[in-house]
């Protein structure tokens, strides 16, 4: 509708105050809260990363490579003095890792989103100009006249939805989820992160244990394998003393190079999981062979927890996401209404004359759907489905995380028990070895006894490996699948030395 018998400016002022009041009472009723959400402080920089329940590690912390030594610093340890502990591990793959860097760009495209969803409840405003020239040739009885004409045109139009039946609150919780979901899953992502590095690092503390038993055993079988050629020589032992000798040694031997190889292994696969391709790491703390695993509480416990996994409450929000969108998709069916308010000004100037023009409307206009050739109900089945795929989506993970806490649960309080029965047959071994090389000594025993000590000795030393190996990696999946992994819980894992 046009307005007239009204100045410009009274047109405009009338226009921009009742836009503003229409609009903020709108908005406060439909989207409250949005100054706050507005306001907001931003996540951190790509290069700062937050664990669970952690601290801040700074951008000058990861670029000025001190990570290693403000570490080293703060906590005490026993072994090498360049020797990386835990924490400085994951700090290096927090640092470093380009899944993080993509889980920090799938926050910032959902922080885009929000801002997208926000826009919608402001006006928009067009401002405009035009200018354009003509220039006419008549001809009357062979004489020609020339007409010039020069017109400025300049306009402003501000449009503002003021009804649309709920469709921007519906996207707005849209964008919202979507965010939410975005920083749940760079939550995962740092929990699968630390997973891979704290699982790496620890089986190259196993591995250097296993790589120094062997080294300890092949010693042992080289002293073997002298005092028995001694004797020989002497006469007091047999040549096929020698040849049993000869073959412990050969057969420890082997196990040091598989052990070596082994480390060698473990280490290359720590230095990839921290994304230091090329780098020289520096030597991991040693683990004590006879470092006793802590005792953690059964599987209900830890179901409790796993309500609060990152991955879960990312699916939840996804899922809250599609309702959102199946809101907004109903609400595309519904009435709506605008305002525009327009302005525009002309000069026209011909054959020295000078025509202006000021025109003012101010419109209102209901839409009202009737019909579109059943797009609409389409759509929201299409919406209704993917509501009900990402109900599917977040069973399936809850049912997932109860599965992996229960089977870890399970694999941890196993192999604790078998880490004690490993560890009794090491001690007796132990002792049966030194029994064995005391009557071999005292001519009481014949090489094959200490031979056969000796072996069992190394056998049971590998499963008392076999049994810590399996319970870390029990207790770091329980700890993932419980979502709780981070430093404090990390602790933990580390076992203290059992007392002989």
């Amino acid at each position: 509708m046009n307005v007239r018998g009204l100045s410009t400016q009274k047109i405009w002022a009338c226009t921009v105050l009742f836009s503003a009041s229409a609009g903020s009472a709108a908005f406060a009723s439909t989207a409250p809260g949005w100054f706050e959400g507005l306001s907001t402080v931003p996540p951190p920089p790509p290069s700062t990363w937050v664990l669970p329940g952690e601290g801040v590690l700074t951008a000058a912390t990861c670029n000025s490579g001190q990570t290693a030594a403000a570490t080293a610093s703060e906590v005490p340890h026993s072994g090498p003095v360049d020797a990386m502990d835990l924490r400085e591990a994951i700090e290096r793959a927090l640092c470093q890792q380009p899944a993080l860097h993509a889980a920090w760009a799938q926050i910032q495209i959902a922080q885009a989103q929000v801002g997208v969803a926000h826009a919608a409840y402001f006006p928009e405003l067009a401002v405009g100009a035009s200018a354009s020239e003509e220039s006419t040739q008549r001809i009357f009885d062979g004489r020609v006249r020339s007409t010039d004409a020069f017109d400025q045109t300049r306009f402003a139009t501000l449009s503002w939805r003021l009804l649309d039946s709920g469709s921007r609150v519906a996207h707005n919780a849209a964008a919202q989820a979507g965010l939410a979901a975005a920083l749940n899953s760079q939550d995962a992502a740092v929990q699968k992160v630390l997973l891979a590095v704290t699982a790496a690092y620890f089986d190259v503390q196993i591995a250097q244990a296993r790589r120094d038993a062997a080294a300890q055993t092949e010693v042992l079988a080289q002293q073997a394998e002298a005092t028995v050629v001694r004797r020989s020589a002497h006469g007091a032992a047999a040549q096929a003393d020698v040849l049993q000798a000869v073959v412990s040694r050969a057969r420890a031997a082997l196990r040091a190079r598989r052990a070596a190889g082994g480390l060698a292994r473990a280490q290359v696969q720590l230095q990839q999981t921290l994304g230091a391709d090329g780098d020289r790491l520096p030597p991991v703390l040693q683990l004590s062979e006879a470092a006793e695993p802590v005792p953690i509480d059964g599987a209900a416990a830890w179901a409790s927890l796993a309500q609060f996994h990152p991955a879960l409450r990312a699916a939840q929000a996804q899922l809250r996401g599609a309702e959102a969108k199946r809101r907004a998709v109903r609400a595309e069916g519904l009435p709506t209404l605008d305002l525009r308010n327009a302005r525009q000004l002309q000069a026209r100037s011909e054959s020295g004359s000078v025509a202006k023009s000021d025109t003012t409307s101010l419109t209102l206009t209901l839409r009202i759907p009737v019909f579109d050739g059943f797009a609409g109900r389409h759509r929201l089945r299409g919406a209704a489905a993917q509501v009900a795929l990402r109900q599917a989506e977040r069973d399936a993970i809850a049912l997932d995380i109860r599965r992996q806490i229960h089977v870890a649960s399970t694999d941890a309080a196993s192999s604790l028990q078998a880490w004690h029965a490993a560890h009794a047959w090491a001690l007796a071994a132990e002792s049966a070895n030194q029994s064995a090389k005391r009557r071999f000594d005292a001519g009481a025993a014949d090489v094959l006894e200490w031979l056969g000590a000796q072996a069992a000795l190394a056998d049971a030393r590998e499963e008392r490996f076999k049994a810590i190996a399996a319970w870390h990696a029990a207790h770091l999946a329980l700890l993932s699948s419980a979502g709780v992994l981070n430093r404090s819980a990390l602790a933990l894992t580390q076992p203290d030395p059992a007392v002989d």
